[in-house]
C-alpha cells in the first residue's frame, strides 16, 4: 500500500516508539485518517526492537499490532519484526510476535532465519522460543551458515550447547569450508567437541542399530 506523508501532527511517532511512550503512541494513532494507520504502524512495527523497557515494548507493539494489516513487514535488508526481535534478544516481543502468527521460518535477504539470528547473537532463551517452531533447523543462509556455526563462529557457548541437543541437528553438515567440529576445534571449544562427537556416536549406533533390526527383519 501507498506509504502517507508524515504530517506535522505525528512526526514524532517514530521518537515515541523508540522510546516506548506509549500513550503518547496511541495519541498519534487516533490523529490520524483511518487509511493511514496501517501503513504507519507496519513501518513503526520495524522500531520496536529498539525500545529498551520490556514492559514499555510490549505495550507500544500491540497498539502498532492492532492497526498493522500484516506482522511480517519488511526493512531494506529483509528481516521482519521478528528478525529484530530476535537479533536483541527481546523475548517479551518475540512471544507477543509469535502469539499474533508472525512467520518464525521468515528468511531475510542474507538468507536468515530468526533462529538464525538468535543463535548468531547468542540470546539462548530466545532460541529455545524458536526451536519449536523452526522447519528446518539444518537451513543454510546465503554464506552457507547454519545456525550451529553461526553459535560456533561467534563463540556463543550456550546457544552451541542448547542446538546440540535437538535430535534433528545435522552436525556431519559442512556448510562451508569447516565442518561444526572444525570451528568447534578452532576456537578450542573442547565442550563442544566432546558434545558434537558424542552426538555423531548416538547418530552412528542409531544408524546400525535399524540396519541390525532391517537384517533380523529380512530373515522373517
Amino acid at each position: 500500500s501507498k506509504r502517507p506523508v508524515i504530517n506535522s501532527s505525528i512526526s514524532n511517532l517514530s521518537s515515541y516508539v523508540q522510546q516506548g511512550q506509549w500513550r503518547k503512541v496511541q495519541n498519534c494513532f487516533n490523529s490520524l485518517e483511518e487509511m493511514d494507520r496501517s501503513c504507519y504502524a507496519e513501518l513503526m512495527l520495524l522500531e520496536i526492537d529498539k525500545i529498551q523497557d520490556a514492559s514499555s515494548a510490549v505495550n507500544t507493539a500491540q497498539i502498532l499490532l492492532e492497526y498493522a494489516q500484516t506482522i511480517d513487514v519488511r526493512d531494506q535488508e529483509g528481516n521482519t519484526p521478528l528478525h529484530r526481535v530476535a537479533a536483541e534478544g527481546k523475548l517479551g516481543l518475540l512471544q507477543l510476535l509469535l502469539n499474533k502468527k508472525a512467520n518464525p521460518n521468515a528468511i531475510c535477504r542474507d538468507q536468515n532465519t530468526p533462529l538464525m539470528k538468535a543463535a548468531q547473537k547468542g540470546h539462548v532463551r530466545v532460541l529455545e522460543h524458536l526451536l519449536v517452531r523452526t522447519n528446518d533447523l539444518n537451513h543454510r543462509n546465503l554464506f552457507r551458515g547454519t545456525a550451529l556455526t553461526l553459535a560456533l563462529n561467534c563463540q556463543r557457548d550456550l546457544c552451541t550447547y542448547r542446538l546440540l541437543e535437538e535430535s534433528n541437528l545435522d552436525v556431519n553438515l559442512q556448510p562451508t569450508l569447516f565442518s561444526p567440529i572444525d570451528i568447534a576445534t578452532t576456537y578450542g571449544n573442547v565442550v563442544a567437541v566432546a558434545k558434537i562427537l558424542k552426538y555423531k556416536t548416538l547418530q552412528l549406533e542409531q544408524s546400525q542399530a535399524i540396519k541390525t533390526l532391517e537384517g533380523i527383519l529380512g530373515w522373517y
